[in-house]
């Protein structure tokens, strides 16, 4: 499969997240970039992109296709490895992984971190989950978000990345839920907010 993108002159998120060159995204642009993404997988609701891709051996016959998956380590659905199967629903795993990236500026895996934060999917799981997720966010936002809209933004994310993929929320239900969380921070800020002070010093 050959993906095809637009020229990104401004670079990747990934650049803005991780390159201290750039100019920092700030907390709505990074909801705003979220909302995009969202809104163009649920147009495009396919195994796609994410690391994903189905891949044939050179030289072999068209006629063949390898069902061999080649995932990019810490985005692929857990369901693959135990059904060997993938859905629509391994990309709302895969971007519920991207979500808690956005939000932490920081790669999916971190070998050389504490075991409990090795993998992003499973820590911000585990902090949303004991009402610590202020510990995960990126240091750069502290003080910026709502914590109604952190609640609602940590509660897409953590839903995409339920075990079983049938539990998971369709990639409209995302968008829509992105949509809030936007609009939570909107409603925040113009009636002077209270924010979360956080920051997870990882990134």
């Amino acid at each position: 499969m050959i993906l095809v993108y637009d020229y990104m002159k401004r670079g990747t998120v990934r650049d803005h997240l991780y390159n201290t060159d750039n100019t920092g995204l700030t907390w709505k642009e990074r909801l705003q970039i979220s909302i995009g993404a969202a809104r163009g997988l649920h147009i495009f609701i396919q195994v796609s992109d994410f690391g994903l891709s189905k891949i044939r051996p050179t030289g072999m016959s068209k006629a063949h296709v390898s069902m061999v998956v080649k995932g990019s380590i810490g985005y692929l659905d857990p369901e693959y490895y135990r059904r060997q199967r993938l859905t629509e629903k391994s990309d709302v795993y895969s971007f519920g992984v991207v979500l808690f990236e956005i939000l932490c500026a920081r790669p999916p895996l971190i070998r050389t971190a504490e075991k409990k934060q090795v993998s992003l999917a499973e820590w911000a799981r585990q902090c949303y989950h004991k009402g610590t997720q202020y510990q995960i966010i990126d240091k750069n936002l502290k003080g910026k978000i709502a914590p109604e809209c952190l609640n609602k933004f940590g509660e897409i994310a953590v839903n995409c990345l339920l075990d079983d993929g049938t539990q998971r929320p369709s990639m409209n239900d995302v968008v829509w839920g992105l949509e809030f969380s936007l609009q939570l921070q909107e409603n925040a800020e113009e009636g002077g907010m209270n924010v979360i002070e956080g920051g997870n010093g990882t990134s």
